[in-house]
C-alpha cells in the first residue's frame, strides 16, 4: 500500500533533513544522527528553503492571463503539480521573506514579486475568480467534489499562511520522484512550517531518547474507523489494513540500526500477495468478511476475501505474538474454473536502494546471496524452509511452493525507493484449476532481529498437528517460548 501523502511527505522530509545534517555538524557519514542546537536546526531549515526557492525558479510561468500573474509547475486545477504547488511554494517564499534576514536585496526583490504573482494568480483562478487554469477549469471545492476539490481545503490554508508571512514581512525531491516540483514544493513546505514553528514558538522541548519514546509507543491498538490494527514492541512494528489496500506489514525497529533505519517497505498485497492470470495484473481483491481484535500479546486477524474477479476465495489469518514474532496463514480455493500465470504468495518488500546501503546480504540452507541495487539480476528461488535477510529478519516457510527473492529493477511509482521482494510462496508454473480445487495453502512464520544462525534453529522446531478441533502450529520463539497457533 502507498502511505497516505502526508505520512509519506513527512517521511521523505525527514529522511532529507537526515541527509542534510552532516553539512551542519560535521558527521563523518551520511547516516548519523546528531542532536542539533537551535541555531543549527534554524541554520538547516533556512538553507532548505533558499534551496528550494531558487530551484524552483526554472518551474516559474507567466499565467496566460495577465503578466503579472504565475505560477510554479503545471498550474493544474488539480493534480500535486497544479495548485498545490503553488500554495507551497507561496508559503516557502513568504518564509523566507519574513524570517531570513540574511537575504539579499535582490532575492527578497525576486521571492516578494514571485509569491505576490503566485497570490494573483491562485485568486484568479478559484471558483469565485474569473480566469481558468492551463487545464481550462477553476480549482476549488465544487458539488461534483472531483480532483480539483478534495484538496483544496489544504491548499487554501496553505495559500493563507504563505499571504500571512508576506504581509508581515536546489532541488528538494529524492531520486526517483516522477512528481518532480510537486514534490520539492510539498518538502520546501514542511520546512517552512518547521522553520515558523522555531521562530515563533522558540526551542523545542528537552527531547526525550529514541527508547523511551518507543517505550511509550508499545502494545497492541486496533483502529476501527479505518479498519487497521497495529502492534508495536522493541523490536517490530506489525499492522494489517482492511480498507482501501488489503495488506499486512512487518518492520523490525529494534535497537542499533539508528544509523540505518529503513529496512522493509509497505507493498500492494503485503502478505496477501496475488495470482496472476495469464501475467496480466488482476482485479482488487473483495472481502466477504473478517474481524480483528487485540490480544494480550499483541493482535489477531482473520478474513475471507473473493479475487481474480471472484474465481479465487482466500481465507486468511495473521497473528501478530510475542516482540518478534508474526505467523501468516491462508488457505486459496478455485470458486470457478481458473488458469493462472503465477504465485506471488506471502510478499514482504525489502528496501535496498542508495539510502539504505544498497546491498541486502540474504542467507539460507545453501549460504549467503549478495543482492546490489546498482547490479539488477533475476529473482532468485531460495532452497530450504526458511531464509534470512541482513540479521534483521528471518522467514519459514511451514507450507508453500517456495520461496524467492526478487530484486527491485526501479524505483516503486511514488515512494521512491528500490522496493525487493522476498516471496513466502512464490511459483511461476502456469496451472489450471477446478472449481472447489485447493490452490495454495501457506503458512509462514516470520521473525525480527534475528541471525541466520537462529533462523535456522527456530525453523527446526515447527510442526503442525492435527487435531479434532483443526489444525494446530507449533513453533519456539525466539526468546524460547513454545507457542501454539490454530491455523484456518
Amino acid at each position: 500500500m502507498e502511505p497516505p501523502i502526508f505520512f509519506r511527505t513527512h517521511f521523505i522530509t525527514a529522511l532529507f533533513l537526515v541527509m542534510l545534517w552532516p553539512q551542519y555538524t560535521r558527521a563523518q557519514g551520511p547516516y548519523q544522527v546528531h542532536n542539533l542546537s537551535e541555531q543549527e536546526i534554524l541554520q538547516t531549515y533556512t538553507q532548505m528553503l533558499r534551496d528550494a526557492c531558487h530551484g524552483a525558479q526554472r518551474e516559474w510561468k507567466t499565467s496566460s492571463f495577465d503578466p503579472a500573474a504565475g505560477y510554479w509547475g503545471d498550474g493544474a486545477s488539480a493534480g500535486n503539480e497544479g495548485t498545490r504547488t503553488v500554495a507551497s511554494m507561496v508559503l516557502a517564499c513568504g518564509t523566507l521573506l519574513k524570517y531570513d534576514d540574511a537575504l539579499s536585496d535582490s532575492d527578497r526583490r525576486d521571492l516578494l514579486a514571485e509569491a505576490t504573482a503566485a497570490l494573483r494568480y491562485c485568486t484568479a483562478t478559484h471558483v469565485t475568480g474569473p480566469q481558468k487554469c492551463p487545464d481550462g477549469k477553476h480549482w476549488g471545492a465544487t458539488d461534483k467534489f472531483g480532483g480539483e476539490s478534495w484538496q483544496s481545503g489544504m491548499w487554501t490554508g496553505t495559500f493563507a499562511f504563505g499571504a500571512w508571512q508576506l504581509m508581515c514581512q536546489g532541488s528538494l525531491a529524492l531520486p526517483g520522484l516522477h512528481f518532480g516540483i510537486a514534490r520539492h514544493a510539498i518538502n520546501a513546505e514542511q520546512a517552512s512550517y518547521g522553520l515558523i514553528a522555531h521562530k515563533v514558538f522558540g526551542p523545542a522541548v528537552e527531547p526525550i531518547t529514541a527508547q523511551a519514546a518507543a517505550a511509550k509507543e508499545q502494545g497492541a491498538r486496533d483502529y476501527p474507523y479505518v479498519d487497521f490494527i497495529a502492534h508495536r514492541t522493541d523490536k517490530k512494528f506489525a499492522s494489517f489494513s482492511w480498507k482501501n489496500r488489503i495488506m499486512g506489514l512487518l518492520m523490525p525497529i529494534g535497537e542499533g540500526h539508528e544509523d540505518n533505519p529503513n529496512f522493509t517497505v509497505p507493498i500492494p498485497s503485503g502478505f496477501v500477495g496475488s495470482f496472476l492470470q495469464f501475467r496480466h495484473n488482476t482485479p482488487d481483491a473483495k472481502v466477504l468478511e473478517h474481524s480483528r481484535k487485540t490480544t494480550p500479546d499483541g493482535f489477531e486477524t482473520d478474513g475471507t476475501l473473493l479475487t481474480n474477479a471472484g474465481k479465487l476465495k482466500q481465507t486468511l489469518r495473521m497473528i501478530s505474538l510475542g516482540s518478534q514474532s508474526v505467523v501468516y496463514a491462508d488457505r486459496v480455493t478455485a470458486v470457478s474454473d481458473d488458469f493462472l500465470a503465477s504465485e506471488l504468495g506471502v510478499p514482504l518488500g525489502i528496501e535496498n536502494d542508495e539510502i539504505t546501503g544498497g546491498v541486502r546480504v540474504v542467507t539460507n540452507q545453501d549460504g549467503q546471496i549478495k543482492f546490489d541495487w546498482k547490479k539488477p539480476q533475476k529473482s532468485v528461488a531460495l532452497k530450504g524452509s526458511w531464509a534470512n535477510v541482513d540479521g534483521r529478519i528471518g522467514m519459514v516457510v511451514v507450507q508453500g511452493s517456495g520461496m524467492t527473492y526478487a530484486p527491485a529493477s526501479k524505483y516503486s511509482p511514488g515512494i521512491a525507493v528500490y522496493s525487493d521482494i522476498l516471496y513466502g510462496s512464490y511459483s511461476d508454473h502456469a496451472r489450471q484449476f477446478k472449481a472447489g480445487d485447493e490452490v495454495a495453502n501457506r503458512i509462514v512464520i516470520l521473525f525480527v532481529e534475528v541471525t541466520p544462525e537462529q533462523t535456522s534453529a527456530l525453523a527446526k522446531s515447527c510442526k503442525i498437528e492435527t487435531t479434532p478441533g483443526g489444525r494446530v502450529l507449533h513453533f519456539r520463539q525466539p526468546d524460547g517460548k513454545d507457542t501454539e497457533v490454530p491455523l484456518p
